[in-house]
C-alpha cells in the first residue's frame, strides 16, 4: 500500500494549536533545571518593514526530530576541491537530482552503494552514454538487481579527480581512469547536523556523542533524538523510538 501524506495530516490535526510554524530553532541549551530555546521567525512586519522576531522559551524536556537528510556528505578525494572550482557544473549530490532528461547521452559516474545509488542507476543506465560508471566502496547486496542492470560498469573507489579538456577525469583505486566525464553524482549519504544543540553532539566521524542508543542524552534523558538511526528508514522505527521511555541507569547507558 502506498504511503499517503494525509496520514501525517490526520495524525497531527488535533495538535496544530500547539505548533509554531516557520520558526527556526537557533539554540537549545540546558540552563539550571530547564532547557532554554532561542527561537526566530522571519518575515514579521514591524513598522511596515520585514523584521526577524527573536524570543526565548523554557521547557522541561526537548525532543529533536529534525531528521538527517539535509546536509549532503561528499568524501574527501584528492583533487576534488580544485576540480570543483574549475568545473562546478560537473558535480552534484543525489539530493540535487531531479530530471533524468538532463543526463541523456552524458558520460556519468555515480559514486555510492546503497538505496540512493540504486535509484540513480535505475533511472540513468538506459539513457546515459554507455557505460554508466558505478564506483562503490561497498554495496548492498539486496540491491544487486540495480548493480547488474545492462550498461552498468562496476568500479572500485575513486582515488583522484582532475579537470580535463572536455570534462573531468576520474582515477579509480585500481589505476583505471574514466576520461572526460560530464557528470559525477555522489550518492554518499548525509552529514549529521544539530548545530543548534549546545554543545554540538556531532563527532568528526559523523556520530552523536553521549546519547544512549542514539536517542537519550546520557545522564539527562530530558533531551532525546528521534529519527537518528542509520539502518532504519521507516516510520515504524521512529515510532518505536518515540515510545521508548524505560531507561537503565546512567552508568549502564554509558557502558
Amino acid at each position: 500500500m502506498a504511503f499517503s501524506p494525509r496520514y501525517l495530516d490526520d495524525l497531527s490535526k488535533d495538535y496544530l494549536h500547539l505548533a509554531s510554524f516557520n520558526t527556526t530553532v537557533v539554540k537549545v541549551e540546558k540552563k539550571s533545571s530547564e532547557w532554554n530555546l532561542t527561537l526566530r521567525q522571519s518575515g514579521q512586519f514591524v513598522g511596515g518593514e520585514p523584521k526577524d522576531y527573536w524570543w526565548e522559551e523554557q521547557f522541561d524536556a526537548v525532543i529533536v526530530a529534525s531528521g538527517h537528510y539535509s546536509v549532503p556528505f561528499v568524501p574527501d578525494i584528492t583533487g576534488l576541491k580544485d576540480t570543483f572550482e574549475k568545473r562546478p557544473t560537473h558535480f552534484e549530490h543525489s539530493k540535487e537530482f531531479q530530471n533524468p532528461d538532463d543526463y541523456v547521452d552524458k558520460k556519468v559516474v555515480v559514486v555510492g552503494g546503497n538505496v540512493s545509488s540504486a535509484d540513480l542507476v535505475a533511472d540513468l543506465h538506459a539513457i546515459v552514454k554507455a557505460p554508466l560508471e558505478l564506483s562503490q566502496r561497498g554495496k548492498n547486496e539486496a540491491l544487486d538487481s540495480a548493480w547488474n542492470l545492462p550498461g552498468v560498469k562496476l568500479r572500485p573507489t575513486v582515488k583522484e579527480i582532475r579537470a580535463a579538456p572536455l570534462g573531468v577525469d576520474v582515477r579509480f583505486s585500481d589505476g583505471t581512469i574514466a576520461q572526460n566525464v560530464d557528470r559525477i553524482i555522489f550518492a554518499t549519504g548525509y552529514k549529521l547536523s544539530y548545530p543548534f544543540i549546545t554543545p554540538d553532539p556531532v563527532t568528526p566521524n559523523n556520530r552523536v556523542a553521549g546519547f544512549y542508543q542514539h536517542i537519550f542524552k546520557i545522564g539527562d534523558p530530558s533531551l532525546a533524538l528521534v529519527g537518528q538511526v542509520r539502518a532504519g528508514v521507516s516510520f515504524r522505527v521512529y515510532e518505536y523510538q518515540a515510545v521508548a521511555v524505560t531507561l537503565p541507569s546512567p552508568r549502564e547507558q554509558d557502558q
